[in-house]
């Protein structure tokens, strides 16, 4: 709502009958696109930022964190990710420069080194995978390239189980299967790790 001078600006909350249920003073400014969930708006008032509640009216200091290429908001000493208008993951403090982002066509997750898990930023549901991954470097609907300590590639399955040997230079996930190039020679693997084609490049 417009200041009387048209130089400000008053944020309200209102309820289905259009009537005021909550205020925010002349102070705070509100990112409309920054709904983490249907009752949740972030705002900021000077150097301070919070996630606002606004059936309740609850302000809960937290900051934003885009760093990892999604919207993570630092509330007291845990990071928590939203998707699907729900929290998906909670990652502690401590472990969060150990986590990334795996971007997909469709979906996208979380690799926590720490924890050696990947979690879909979707759902949420979270897969614990072979402690000789180090590394998801790639992911699509539930295929997803795993990295070994050697930085070698192998296809992994959506339940953690490395479906190829680690010995690819390159390879890509797709959601019916994997193309993996080693030594000049393509191959082509289906879901199961079966090995469907293999040419030279």
């Amino acid at each position: 709502t417009p200041g009387a001078d048209l130089g400000s600006t008053r944020f309200a909350v209102l309820d289905e009958e259009l009537e005021e249920i909550y205020s925010l003073s002349e102070s705070f400014e509100i990112g409309a696109a920054k709904m983490p969930d249907k009752d949740t708006v972030y705002v900021t008032s000077g150097a301070s930022s919070y996630l606002l509640n606004i059936k309740t009216g609850r302000l809960t200091p937290a900051t934003l964190d885009e760093s990892k290429g999604v919207d993570a908001y630092k509330i007291g000493k845990e990071y928590v990710l939203y998707g699907g208008r729900e929290v998906t993951l909670r990652v502690p403090e401590e472990e969060w420069e150990f986590c990334h982002v795996v971007f997909g066509t469709f979906r996208n997750y979380m690799f926590n080194k720490v924890t050696n898990t990947l979690t879909d930023l979707m759902n949420g549901e979270s897969v614990t995978l072979d402690r000789e991954i180090v590394d998801i470097v790639d992911a699509e609907e539930g295929m997803f390239v795993a990295e070994n300590y050697d930085g070698m590639l192998a296809a992994c399955a959506k339940n953690g189980k490395v479906l190829t040997d680690f010995r690819f230079d390159d390879m890509r996930a797709y959601s019916d299967g994997f193309v993996g190039y080693c030594g000049g020679v393509c191959e082509l693997y289906g879901m199961d790790g079966n090995l469907i084609l293999r040419s030279d490049k």
